[in-house]
C-alpha cells in the first residue's frame, strides 16, 4: 500500500490537506445519511479506512513515526469518529464539529498536545486525532443531555 491509504489517495500532497479530508470525511457522513441503513454505511466506510490506515501505518511505521504533514488518514479517520458518535443529522451541527476539529487539531491544546508529543509511533499518529474526534462527541453528548 506504500502510503496510499495514509496519504489518502495522493490528497496529503495538497496544500491545506488535513482540512481537505475532514470535510472528505464529513461528505461520506452526510451523503451516507441520505441513504436507508445510513449508521451501517458509515461504520462500514469507517471500518474500511480505519483497518487499510492501520495496515499501511504499521507497513510504513518508520515514516509514519515521524508524523510527516502528508499523512492524513488521521484527520479523517478522528473527523469520522465525532460524527459517528454524535450521530447528528444536522448539517449545520456537523459543520460546527469540522471548525471545532480542525481548530483543536490546529492548535493542540493539553491533553491533545502531550499525545502528539509522548507518542512517537505510527500509532500515536492516529490516537491523537481519534482522541480529540471522542472529545468533541462526548462533550457534544454532555450537553445535548444537560440542555
Amino acid at each position: 500500500m506504500k502510503n496510499i491509504i495514509n496519504k489518502f489517495f495522493g490528497l496529503g500532497n495538497l496544500p491545506f490537506a488535513a482540512s481537505l479530508v475532514s470535510l472528505v470525511a464529513l461528505g461520506f457522513y452526510l451523503l451516507l445519511n441520505l441513504f436507508a441503513y445510513s449508521l451501517i454505511l458509515n461504520l462500514f466506510v469507517f471500518g474500511i479506512f480505519l483497518i487499510a490506515g492501520f495496515v499501511d501505518l504499521y507497513i510504513n511505521r518508520t515514516y509514519a513515526a515521524n508524523d510527516p504533514k502528508e499523512i492524513i488518514i488521521d484527520e479523517f479517520l478522528g473527523m469520522y469518529t465525532l460524527l459517528l458518535i454524535a450521530n447528528e443529522k444536522s448539517i449545520l451541527i456537523n459543520i460546527i464539529f469540522f471548525i471545532l476539529f480542525r481548530t483543536i487539531d490546529i492548535f493542540k491544546p493539553f491533553p491533545f498536545s502531550i499525545i502528539d508529543r509522548k507518542m512517537k509511533t505510527w500509532f500515536g499518529v492516529l490516537f491523537d486525532d481519534v482522541a480529540i474526534g471522542i472529545f468533541i462527541a462526548l462533550l457534544f453528548l454532555a450537553l445535548k443531555l444537560v440542555l
